[in-house]
């Protein structure tokens, strides 16, 4: 099979037609064959079945008057066939009559015992017993013997005359497809010589012929296409060569002049790398390094008190991606191959990512602007510095603004404020991220105030709380700047121009008593618009 592979496309093609062809040539032989010598046994047996009714009935007169001689007489004209070999007939009784063998009469011959009627193929003879009848009444049985040297000399004639099919139509097979595989190996073989050209020379102007619209033809149109790209690559290639000379003759004469310069510019970087360190430490940001595989190599004290790590020693020498950015923001895992912060050295080109998140080791997660860029050493790639903030301050703003704007379209495209409550809890949560929310009116008759409106994202595990707030009913504090139970003044939010602390005192009564934890943790995250109708929202995030 290996010596196959190594063969040229030409001979391949030679062989596999030849092959194809021989084989269902000889298939077809052997079933022609296979038919003409199982017609030629079955013919065989008629002519010797009815050779057995002549020759019984030729006997009857000699089995009815026991005239043995005559019965011989009978058999001995059987050496007119040179396939009979032995011959015999039997009386009813089963006893031999009369016998004949081909050849030496003389010569023993022991007939077999009488059977059946029908005929027998042996090795290499054919059997056959026919009774011998008189007016319907069976008198005797003839036994005739044939050898089967017919079917010998047949079946060698047919392999002779299959021999010289075989050689003939191969001869013929092999010139036409000498002639019709050249519409397939001609054009591989100029395509063949066209990338070897190509390769040598290093010409891509060179093109293949396309002479067909086959497969062929659609193999050199590609091989061509690319050629095309190759050249428009190689001529770009060169011309960002020539540049890049052009740059290096430059930048070594500047080199030159670097180098009288040498000292002053080493003790100026370690300097600058002195004012470097006390920048990084100093600074706001936080700001480390990693190296090719990912591990940290420097960090400041911004990344280790943002990250929640005590030493920069926890961090060095540890897989930054591993550490703290190895998941999604929805909590899928986030591959070291995806990783947007190593991209800066693997794609060797900055990155920035404004919505990142970053990890703790104690599970909690922060919001992250996210910059990345690769640091060489020379021509080579070392790594990458990445910097980044803390957004949860700006992205809450952007939440409470987006909130704002969601209000203001809601009211403004209301026709009245009691229609608009359930949408403006619904623009309030969802822009400020809380899971439930709810509206409270007070009643001034009574001085409570009451849950007239409750929201929460679909699927949140709050029943229980949206439960309690709907049963929860809560006294009206005289002095609404003042905490009654704190006893301190209640502060203004100037991002959001919203009241923040408890409002409200819980009544002491029934269901208004009940304050839980849950209820306590959505007042710490209250507001109340006091300018508004309604008096509170609450929500949880």
């Amino acid at each position: 099979m290996r010596a196959f592979r190594n063969l040229s496309i030409r001979r391949k093609l030679t062989l596999i037609i030849m092959l194809t062809s021989s084989v269902a040539l000889l298939l077809a032989c052997a079933a022609f064959v296979s038919y003409d010598l199982y017609t030629f046994r079955q013919a065989k047996v008629h002519d010797l079945t009815t050779l057995a009714e002549i020759i019984g009935s030729n006997s009857t007169a000699a089995l009815t008057f026991g005239d043995s001689n005559s019965a011989k007489e009978i058999l001995g004209a059987l050496s007119a066939n040179q396939h009979i070999a032995a011959a015999c007939i039997y009386t009813r009784n089963g006893q031999v009559f009369a016998k004949y063998l081909r050849g030496d009469p003389m010569a023993h011959f022991s007939p077999p015992e009488t059977q059946e009627d029908g005929s027998r193929f042996g090795s290499n003879e054919l059997a056959l017993f026919g009774k011998i009848t008189l007016e319907a009444e069976k008198i005797g049985t003839v036994y005739l013997r044939s050898d089967l040297a017919e079917i010998t000399e047949r079946v060698n004639r047919y392999t002779a005359v299959l021999i010289l099919v075989m050689v003939g139509s191969s001869l013929v097979v092999f010139l036409l497809s000498s002639r019709l595989r050249r519409t397939i190996s001609e054009p591989i073989g100029k395509l063949a010589w066209t990338a070897k050209m190509v390769s040598i020379e290093k010409n891509y102007s060179i093109r293949a012929v396309k002479e067909s619209e086959d497969e062929l033809g659609l193999l050199i149109e590609g091989f061509n296409e690319m050629l095309g790209q190759i050249q428009v690559r190689d001529t770009e290639l060169q011309k960002a060569k020539d540049e890049l000379e052009k740059r290096v003759e430059e930048r070594t004469a500047e080199l030159e002049q670097e180098i009288t310069d040498r000292k002053r510019a080493d003790e100026a970087l370690r300097e600058s790398e002195e004012r470097t360190r006390l920048l990084l430490d100093s600074t706001a940001e936080a700001i480390y390094g990693v190296d090719m595989q990912g591990n940290c190599t420097f960090c400041n004290p911004a990344t280790l008190r943002l990250l929640g790590y005590p030493r920069a020693s926890d961090l060095l020498g540890k897989n930054m991606h591993s550490l703290a950015h190895h998941t999604r923001p929805d909590g899928t895992p986030y591959p070291d191959a995806e990783c947007s912060i190593y991209q800066a050295f693997r794609q060797k080109e900055g990155t920035h990512l404004e919505d990142g998140v970053l990890w703790r080791p104690d599970g909690t997660s922060f919001p992250a602007e996210i910059w990345s860029y690769p640091v060489r050493r020379g021509e080579e790639m070392v790594g990458c510095v990445v910097t980044f903030v803390d957004i949860t301050e700006r992205k809450r703003a952007d939440q409470r603004q987006t909130a704002q704007h969601a209000v203001t379209r809601v009211l403004a495209e209301s026709t009245s404020l009691h229609d608009a409550t359930p949408q403006i809890l619904q623009a309030i949560g969802r822009g400020v991220g809380w899971e439930v929310g709810a509206i409270w009116s007070v009643d001034p008759g009574a001085k409570l105030l009451r849950c007239i409106e409750v929201w929460h994202l679909p699927g949140a595990p709050v029943a229980e709380f949206v439960e309690l707030t709907r049963k929860s009913v809560f006294a009206l504090v005289e002095a609404p700047t003042r905490d009654l139970r704190a006893n301190r003044k209640i502060g203004m939010d100037r991002e959001n121009g919203f009241r923040r602390e408890e409002l409200f005192h819980p009544c002491g009564e029934g269901e208004r008593g009940r304050v839980g934890p849950a209820d306590r943790r959505v007042q710490r995250n209250a507001w109340a618009d006091p300018g508004s109708g309604y008096r509170a929202a609450r929500g949880a995030r």
